[in-house]
């Protein structure tokens, strides 16, 4: 556990980048591909941050600009102005807007906006009525029926008493009631003290940057950004089940200078497209993003963006059999830094975190007509979960 005296600035911004891997050798994927619809929403102009939720019947809204931040609806792929938040969020500094994420409510009259590492702003309506601070960094925000929930990491910040030091464990997600807060579920520290060519903000951020969802009936899904591990736990915080894929670590690439100096270029030109004005410098040593996205979607399947070899992947895991198949994605280009993704009533969205970078849709259709194979190697509370079209062929039933 660490304790952070000062607001961490630039250190993790290089931890949102998706970097691409080397390619590996291996043998051909066999995973069919399909192409979601891009929507027209001007965003090859939108030069502005952008973030698209969905509330608890699946209406689809999107919040951009900067600074000022503006409220759409999302109908039939076009955009219907709502209303304009009034005042200066926390993440407007300087002219440059810093909002990390943006969480629509369940009702869909409130969005939580999330500014790195621990301020969260409440707008109802057009107006903030709440910012709430926690002393543990965060990485994720979410919602369910009691309020506000947050993924954080084990740093602590800003603080003169930090829980830390007292603790066997320290919190993985934390609750808000309005007026304090509360750890809902624990999780544990990182066993992986030192890599070389990385930093310790670094294995702390591969560690704990976790993407939170709650399903209808009130349980909660996280995802590792960094490590193929997805959680399933029960409205009331216990660990029903632990999805791996592989040995669900995280995965690190040390790279030769001539990739340094190519991720260099990349870390470049994300900070002059996101506006800032800062000098940041590539390292030897990166993490592999393993997941960019989760949402729980109408049709009871857990969907995950998943970075995989052979590019951008749509991952979906199935609970009551299990199943857990994955189709590529292609004409999507998301850049860097966090993008949205969510389930809408009718399609799954997902959008880059500039305007300019993109909005794309995939109709439900597509998700019941797509290909899908099961991915080899992924286990379920450390049991391997079998591919039931292997299964049905190996009975001598048709596939």
């Amino acid at each position: 556990m660490r304790v952070l005296i000062k607001a961490l600035g630039f250190a993790g911004f290089t931890a949102g980048l998706a970097f691409a891997a080397p390619k590996e050798a291996s043998g051909p994927s066999g995973y069919a591909a399909i192409e979601p619809v891009r929507l027209n929403l001007a965003s090859k102009t939108w030069s502005e941050l952008q973030f698209i939720q969905a509330d608890a019947q699946g209406r689809v809204s999107v919040l951009r600009g900067s600074p000022a931040l503006e409220v759409y609806g999302l109908e039939n792929g076009a955009l219907r102005f709502k209303e304009s938040f009034e005042g200066a969020t926390a993440g407007a500094k300087s002219g440059e807007m810093w909002v990390e994420h943006a969480r629509l409510n369940r009702a869909g009259d409130a969005w939580f906006l999330f500014t790195k590492p621990i301020t969260i702003e409440v707008f109802e309506g057009a107006k903030r009525t709440q910012t709430v601070k926690s002393h543990w960094e965060v990485t994720d925000l979410a919602e369910n029926a009691a309020g506000l929930v947050v993924a954080v990491s084990n740093n602590e910040i800003d603080t003169s008493t930090p829980e830390g030091p007292g603790l066997n464990r320290p919190p993985l997600v934390r609750s808000w009631d309005g007026r304090r807060w509360e750890t809902f579920i624990q999780g544990e520290y990182r066993n992986e003290e030192t890599r070389p060519g990385a930093s310790w903000r670094q294995l702390d951020m591969a560690a704990y940057s976790v993407y939170l969802a709650f399903s209808p009936e009130e349980q909660l899904w996280a995802a590792n950004a960094f490590a193929s591990r997805l959680r399933h736990f029960s409205a009331s915080g216990l660990l029903e089940d632990e999805i791996a894929s592989g040995d669900g670590k995280v995965h690190w690439l040390d790279l030769k200078p001539e990739d340094v100096a190519k991720q260099q270029t990349k870390i470049d030109a994300a900070v002059v497209a996101s506006g800032l004005r800062a000098t940041m410098g590539a390292r030897s040593t990166i993490s592999r993003n393993a997941y960019r996205g989760l949402a729980v979607g109408r049709d009871g399947y857990v969907y995950l963006l998943t970075e995989a070899e052979e590019g951008l992947a749509l991952d979906r895991y199935l609970p009551s059999l299990p199943t857990y198949e994955r189709v590529l994605l292609t004409g999507v280009d998301l850049g860097p830094g966090r993008p949205s993704f969510v389930a809408g009533r009718y399609a799954l969205f997902l959008c880059a975190r500039l305007g300019q970078g993109g909005t794309w849709e995939i109709p439900n259709e597509y998700l019941v007509s797509a290909k899908w194979k099961s991915v080899p190697g992924v286990t379920r509370n450390g049991i391997e979960i079998e591919d039931p079209h292997a299964l049905n062929t190996a009975s001598g039933a048709r596939p």
